[in-house]
């Protein structure tokens, strides 16, 4: 499956994702709301299954358009990426996508997932840590003031 996007990504500039239209179909916006709620719980819970939701966030994104949750599935897909020494230089392409796409759709509680799959899971291969205290301090108050509390702690 991965291999697979990588391959429909192949190309594609951060912009290039970015311009996508907000996709608008109802039934894809529902079943992108839910792949995220299952995609948060196999994270919490480290079930095997998570790469499959992971794939299927992107290629939703992909063929209908950006959904509030590409964010996640963009940050999600790139931290995969970055456990392969080979796809480093993408999975901070990836992130920046997901970092500017959360900024874009302005819902605190993908921001707070989003920054989570970044600075704590992508960035410490590529930036110092200390670049990550900051942001994951933001996103701990952010999550705490919107009720996102389970992930005021990484298990």
């Amino acid at each position: 499956e991965f291999s697979k996007i990588k391959q429909d990504l192949e190309g594609m500039s951060a912009i290039d994702i970015l311009e996508l239209h907000m996709a608008e179909d109802k039934q894809k916006i529902s079943a992108m709301h839910m792949l995220s709620k299952l995609l948060l719980i196999c994270t919490s819970r480290r079930l095997k299954i998570l790469p499959l939701f992971i794939c299927r966030m992107v290629q939703l994104s992909l063929k209908y358009g950006l959904f509030g949750e590409s964010a996640l599935g963009f940050a999600t897909f790139a931290w995969f990426m970055v456990a392969s020494p080979n796809s480093i230089k993408h999975a901070y392409l990836y992130r920046q996508v997901a970092l500017r796409l959360v900024e874009k759709v302005k819902l605190k509680q993908h921001k707070v997932h989003v920054y989570l799959a970044v600075y704590a899971g992508i960035n410490c291969w590529m930036e110092r840590l200390q670049s990550s205290i900051e942001p994951l301090e933001y996103a701990y108050r952010l999550g705490m003031s919107c009720g996102e509390i389970q992930y005021a702690y990484i298990p």
